[in-house]
């Protein structure tokens, strides 16, 4: 029994962290116990090296138990165990939108749990091939592994170490410079010099033991007795590097948030009109598969709101609805099809629309008849969906972005579906908006990225898709008679091409805000974000605000909620934007650009939540620029950082797994060719 409790001690001590963990996680908050949670995994770490040399030694003993031999046959078996138990429990949230999303939440919890048992194998190899010290091994390797995560099999970002302070300003400013990377690895630095610190001292009790258990002679009586002292000096360096790293870390994030403040208060003495916005939030939650009554009634309850934040202050510039809260399918083409849709026939076409619509001109002349009705009587559709939607906003008396599907038709009426933000333009009111002609809303299509007039509708498509939520990959390359589709799209989800600002004015005229839209979990991607801000500006515009709509009402208010907001602190210090956020069955809320929540809706409430923005933002210390052979170069230190520490901790790692593979093809040979041996020589004595 005591040998099986010590050949299971690493899963113990793992589940001690894991427990630990989830408990410095919101909604549980204990945030400032996740400084101990790296301190344990030093000491997993001594633990992996001691059982190593257990095994170079000989001295390891297999369980005999089938069921246990699996288990804790191996101290990463033991690792994976303990991680996927945190994941389980992390991540639950995963299985409550629909009873199929059960087999998701258990096989994505497997697939992470890979990650803990990846990062104490790394930190053990860059130690041992780099000559790293192991308090430097295991920031670069926690780095690595969440580089990895955030990246393959589209990224998850959920539940890291950095999630458990988001709300801390002062020890988050790191992400700015080193993107949200930097804050975990500043949280595995401390807790490995707390780690070292632990150790040490351990080494001093049993130093001390030993010590008085001895008899030896006066000369090394007297090194011995020295001995603890040197090592309790150890650990108090330990402690001190620990608060050290904290202070600069605290230090560096009030210099910056003391940037931010300056910046706004200089707008505001300048009397600058800040963007005022109304986030519509509602707190029911529900499972899927929802019924067209159950949507009309969202739909409805969110139009009602709209109006109550109208009647509330005349003074927001914007209304904002949350993810697929507007249950509509706008219907919206690639060109303008006017033209085509006003041909009578549709069995001949002149030279020029034959030109124009080539794929519609190549159909059988009885399909082409029955594709251009369709294509006509969605036009008209069109056109009455746009005038309603401006005599919405001439009734809020503001502009609206909504969150809905838009369904589009090619020249064939072949569609496809995209999980959309809308923005629809105030063009006045209700007399204004009757007055304009039909040429207003066939401004096609209407997610073009450059602006060709003020007025006009534009949305933005989510490119990030949820797999199996809304999308199943290789569905293409599966029969269609198998009527396979993901869970939470009513129809197959095509992916967004590009990005789009929206354009805000203030009621006055006298500001101008660019607005950056993102939808649901694509705010928990950091390098999707970055790349989505550069590529706007690389068409000469600057984001003034990011925003998020989402819909998280498939997750019961749980810790899903909280972790979607940690992810958009983090968004919005690493590009130095405000940040708002629509959220159904979460949180709306308001972030500026130094991460602090500035106004937020509570769980599970229904509410309207205000956001007053002034355009403060910086240019983030992530951008490095220099000169290389003449050439201007501009990189993103966080970024480069992290790939440079995935190399760093991912190759050292591929050498211990070919040496480890090495040695067990060495002992197999030799168990195989030692078996044949023994074999032949009892064949020989069976001969003799």
């Amino acid at each position: 029994m005591e040998r099986k409790l010590r050949q299971a001690k690493p899963l113990v001590i793992a589940l001690i962290a894991t427990l630990i963990y989830w408990l410095a996680l919101p909604p549980v908050g204990l945030k400032y116990l996740i400084f101990v949670v790296p301190a344990i995994w030093r000491v997993l770490i001594e633990t992996t090296a001691s059982r190593r040399h257990a095994f170079a030694s000989q001295e390891y003993v297999a369980p005999k138990n089938f069921i246990l031999r699996k288990l804790l046959g191996g101290v990463y078996r033991q690792y994976w165990l303990a991680s996927f138990v945190f994941w389980a429990v992390a991540l639950v949230w995963v299985s409550y939108p629909h009873p199929a999303t059960i087999l998701g939440w258990l096989a994505l919890a497997g697939y992470l749990a890979f990650y803990l048992p990846f990062f104490i194998a790394s930190s053990c190899a860059v130690k041992r091939y780099l000559k790293i010290p192991i308090c430097l091994a295991m920031p670069i390797s926690w780095v690595c592994a969440e580089y990895w995560r955030n990246r393959l099999l589209g990224g998850f970002s959920f539940a890291g170490l950095s999630h458990a302070i988001y709300d801390q300003p002062y020890l988050t400013q790191l992400a700015e410079p080193f993107g949200e990377y930097g804050v975990g690895a500043l949280i595995v630095l401390v807790g490995a010099l707390l780690g070292n610190a632990y150790l040490s001292w351990r080494s001093q009790r049993t130093a001390q033991s030993d010590a008085v258990n001895l008899t030896v002679t006066n000369d090394i009586a007297s090194e011995v007795a020295t001995l603890p002292t040197r090592r309790s000096n150890h650990a108090a360096r330990y402690v001190s590097l620990a608060f050290i790293a904290l202070l600069c870390a605290v230090i560096y994030g009030f210099a910056r948030i003391e940037r931010i403040n300056e910046l706004e208060y200089e707008a505001q003495s300048h009397n600058a009109r800040p963007l005022r916005l109304a986030l519509l939030q509602d707190g029911e939650t529900y499972r899927f598969p929802l019924s067209k009554q159950k949507n009309k009634q969202i739909s409805e309850r969110y139009v009602a709101l709209a109006f109550e934040a109208a009647k509330q202050s005349e003074d927001f510039d914007a209304i904002i609805w949350p993810e697929g809260t507007h249950f509509i399918f706008l219907i919206d083409f690639p060109t303008d099809f006017t033209n085509l849709v006003r041909e009578r026939p549709f069995e001949t076409l002149s030279p020029e629309l034959k030109d124009a619509f080539p794929s519609f001109a190549n159909l059988p002349q009885q399909k082409r008849q029955e594709v251009g009705e369709d294509l006509a009587l969605d036009y008209i559709d069109m056109l009455v969906q746009r005038r309603n939607l401006a005599r919405l906003t001439a009734r809020l008396g503001r502009p609206a972005i909504l969150g809905c599907e838009t369904v589009e038709f090619d020249e064939t009426r072949e569609f496809t579906c995209f999980n959309s933000a809308v923005f629809v333009p105030y063009w006045g009111d209700r007399e204004q908006v009757d007055q304009l002609g039909p040429q207003t809303w066939t401004s096609n299509p209407i997610d073009t990225v450059e602006h060709s007039q003020d007025l006009e509708l534009k949305r933005y498509d989510k490119t990030q898709l949820v797999m199996f939520g809304e999308y199943i990959p290789f569905v293409k390359y599966l029969p269609k008679s198998w009527n396979i589709q993901a869970v939470c799209a009513v129809m197959p989800l095509g992916r967004g091409r590009n990005s789009t600002t929206f354009e805000l004015r203030t009621s006055d005229e006298r500001a101008r805000f660019i607005i950056a839209p993102h939808i649901c979990f694509e705010s928990s991607i950091p390098h999707f974000i970055k790349r989505q801000v550069k590529e706007i500006k690389s068409r000469g515009e600057d984001p003034d605000v990011l925003l998020n709509i989402s819909n998280d009402g498939w997750f019961r208010n749980g810790m899903q909620t909280d972790l979607h907001l940690a992810t958009m602190t983090y968004r919005a210090i690493e590009n130095r934007r405000s940040l708002v956020t629509a959220t159904h069955g979460g949180f709306s809320a308001w972030i500026d650009a130094a991460g602090r929540i500035r106004s937020c809706g509570g769980r599970g409430q229904t509410e309207v939540v205000s956001a007053e923005i002034f355009c403060v933002k910086t240019r983030p210390q992530a951008y490095v620029s220099t000169q290389v052979a003449g050439h201007a170069l501009n990189f993103d230190l966080a970024e480069v950082s992290a790939a440079l520490c995935a190399m760093i901790g991912t190759l050292p790692w591929c050498a211990t797994v070919l040496v480890h593979s090495a040695r067990r093809r060495r002992e197999k040979r030799a168990q195989k060719a030692t078996r044949k041996q023994g074999a032949s020589k009892e064949e020989n004595s069976m001969n003799v």
